[in-house]
C-alpha cells in the first residue's frame, strides 16, 4: 500500500513541474500557429475555386470536360456502341474482332477527324436510326430507332462527335 502512494506522490509531483512547461509551450506556439494559419488560409482561399451545388447539379460532369447531354450521350454509347466502336470510339470494342475476323466488317472509327469531317450529322442519325445498310455501311450495325428516341440519338451524336475533337 505504501508503494502505492509513493508512486502517487512521484506522478503528482512529475505532473506539478512538467504541465506548466507544457501549457506554456503551447500557448507560444498556438500564437505562432495562428499567424501561419491567417497566411494558409489567404493563400488557400485565392488558389481553391468553390463550387455551389446549383454549379455541380447543372454540370457535374465537367470534370470529364462533357456537357450534360454529351454525358448523357457517353451513358448510351457505353451501353449500345462501345461493344463495336470501343469505349474509345476507335472501332475496337470487343466484339469487332469477330466482326472483322467473321465477316469483314471493321466498325467506323469515330477518333479520326479526317474520316468524321466527311460524316454529317444528318448521316450519323439515319445510320443510328435506321442501321448499317440505311446508309450504305454494314448490315451488321443495328437500327436503333425503335430503342433510342430522337432526343438519346441526338445525345450519342454529340457524345461521338467529342472523339474527334480530342484529337485536334
Amino acid at each position: 500500500m505504501r508503494m502505492v502512494q509513493n508512486s502517487t506522490k512521484i506522478i503528482i509531483m512529475l505532473l506539478a513541474v512538467t504541465l506548466p512547461l507544457v501549457v506554456g509551450c503551447h500557448s507560444n506556439r498556438e500564437k505562432s500557429d495562428l499567424a501561419s494559419q491567417d497566411t494558409l488560409s489567404d493563400s488557400l482561399s485565392k488558389a481553391v475555386v468553390t463550387k455551389t451545388f446549383d454549379d455541380v447539379f447543372q454540370n457535374p460532369y465537367e470534370d470529364m470536360g462533357l456537357t450534360r447531354e454529351e454525358y448523357k450521350g457517353k451513358v448510351l454509347y457505353d451501353h449500345y456502341c462501345a461493344v463495336c466502336h470501343g469505349k474509345q470510339g476507335d472501332g475496337n470494342g470487343f466484339n469487332a474482332f469477330n466482326l472483322e475476323s467473321s465477316f469483314n466488317v471493321k466498325p467506323f472509327n469515330f477518333t479520326d477527324s479526317t474520316a468524321m469531317a466527311t460524316v454529317s450529322q444528318d448521316e450519323l442519325k439515319k445510320a443510328i436510326t435506321e442501321g448499317g445498310p440505311a446508309v450504305g455501311k454494314s448490315q451488321y450495325m443495328p437500327p436503333w430507332g425503335y430503342t433510342l428516341s430522337k432526343e438519346e440519338i441526338n445525345q450519342v451524336i454529340a457524345y461521338i462527335l467529342t472523339f474527334s475533337k480530342k484529337e485536334e
